[in-house]
């Protein structure tokens, strides 16, 4: 096992474990302090990537849950615009179960996160990763590294490319 130590003294793994856990529990600030420590003293770049990441995916699921939240407003904004021709106050223009289902997805959104969240932080402390494609990609274009996860889904793509080429000649 690697023993590798933050210049804290703290070891690596464990650092990757905190990025994750404090964005999970923590909140925004703490993490982006934690985050900023790692990338001006840190000189580990699997720990710099892996702060890249919670950061990513925390912000992906954020615009993803901010998008849902669009749906009532534009029923809503709809509404209001049918409401100008129409000059009874009764009337209204309401899709009654938008709201429900916004509020449903949201708190799939909010249960992936943290789930997501807790699953990669004890992977950090193994100093391992957990593939999540789109997340990873981006991590690799900021620190410019490729994970070990992210590699292994890249050569089994690679192998399985050639044998596809190989059907369609066939």
């Amino acid at each position: 096992m690697n023993n590798e130590k933050t210049s804290l003294g703290i070891p690596v793994g464990l650092m990757g474990a905190a990025l994750y856990f404090t964005i999970l529990v923590g909140g925004q600030t703490p993490f982006l302090l934690l985050a900023a420590y790692v990338f001006f003293f840190e000189k580990n770049d699997w720990l710099k990537r892996t702060a890249v990441k919670a950061f990513a995916l925390d912000v992906v699921l954020a615009i993803a849950s901010s998008l849902l939240g669009i749906l009532p407003d534009l029923t809503s904004m709809i509404g209001d615009f049918l409401r100008i021709f129409n000059s009874s106050s009764y009337s209204s223009f309401s899709i009654p179960f938008i709201s429900p289902l916004v509020s449903c997805l949201r708190d799939c959104i909010y249960i992936i996160e943290k789930v997501f969240f807790i699953l990669l932080g004890f992977s950090a402390m193994k100093k391992s990763d957990i593939a999540i494609a789109a997340i990873d990609k981006i991590a690799d274009q900021v620190t410019g590294t490729v994970s070990a996860a992210a590699e292994k889904v890249v050569s089994t793509v690679k192998k399985e490319e050639p044998k596809a080429e190989e059907n369609k000649a066939e």
